[in-house]
């Protein structure tokens, strides 16, 4: 005889399998969680001193621009006519004082209570008309106002220019003399220098260079080599050990033929026995 089970004995034994496998479906089809991080610990604010404003600095200047020679004074009720400004010029050279260049700088200034144009400039040296420059069309200035015109020149000296001018619409022609000097003044400072060392100016060398020759502070010195002097080491003997020894010049240049103790000569090694001294020539 078949035993009859009940239905709520096999409800028992059911439930519990189907219960894990629910679980086990449930964790698979579900998303992982993500490990949950620990949030930051807020920082305990503290209240702050201002931070001191830097220095403010002044603003840098822009260079300022050349300052341009002053004007002539204007036209006083005395001034009349067109009066010629005497004006000095510099030129320059290049080591030799050779190749000068220069400008002469002339200047008009036109009182007429008119217009003037001004057509052409005469450059006389003594009473030697040296240049004529003519003026195409020709340079107009107002009443009260001063002309400007600059012309290459090449040596010092003082020159007379005569500038002529007339109204325009008007053919006669006016003129007004004047005269301008060009210094070298590099050459002059060089000439006083010369004179403060009692020096000689002149041409010396083999170059034929205008230049000072100065005197010596170390003349008469005993040396024995160029390096020693000033000038030059004149030979006089040979010492006991067969060096050449001299005398230092009393200029720093010097013309003749002399028996000369070169620069660096000390650092060779006496001829023993010494040789005879050739002299050297210098113009």
């Amino acid at each position: 005889m078949e035993r009859m089970i009940p239905v709520r004995q096999i409800l028992r034994w059911l439930v519990p399998g189907l219960s894990c496998l629910v679980a086990v479906e449930l964790a698979q089809a579900a998303p992982p969680i993500a490990e949950s991080k620990p949030l930051p610990t807020p920082a305990l604010s503290l209240p702050r001193k201002p931070m001191p404003k830097p220095p403010v600095r002044p603003a840098a200047k822009p260079p300022g621009k050349p300052v341009p020679p002053p004007e002539p004074p204007l036209c006083t009720p005395g001034d009349v006519g067109v009066t010629f400004l005497r004006g000095d010029s510099d030129i320059k050279c290049d080591d030799e004082w050779k190749n000068c260049e220069g400008l002469l700088d002339l200047a008009v200034r036109n009182c007429t209570g008119e217009f003037q144009a001004f057509t052409r400039v005469e450059v006389f040296e003594g009473s030697r008309r040296m240049q004529v420059v003519e003026f195409s069309p020709a340079a107009i200035a107002p009443h009260n106002k001063v002309w400007r015109e600059h012309l290459p020149w090449t040596t010092p000296g003082e020159l007379a220019v005569e500038v002529y001018y007339k109204a325009p619409g008007n053919d006669q022609e006016h003129s007004v003399r004047g005269t301008v000097t060009l210094t070298n003044r590099q050459l002059a400072l060089a000439k006083q220098a010369c004179v403060q060392c009692n020096g000689t100016w002149g041409t010396f060398g083999y170059v034929r260079k205008e230049q000072c020759n100065c005197k010596t502070t170390d003349a008469g010195k005993q040396c024995f080599d160029g390096n020693d002097c000033q000038g030059y080491c004149l030979f006089q003997r040979y010492d006991s050990d067969g060096r050449e020894e001299g005398q230092c010049s009393d200029q720093q240049h010097i013309v003749g033929c002399y028996g000369i103790i070169f620069k660096d000569a000390s650092k060779y090694p006496p001829t023993v026995p010494p040789t005879r001294k050739r002299a050297t020539c210098l113009d």
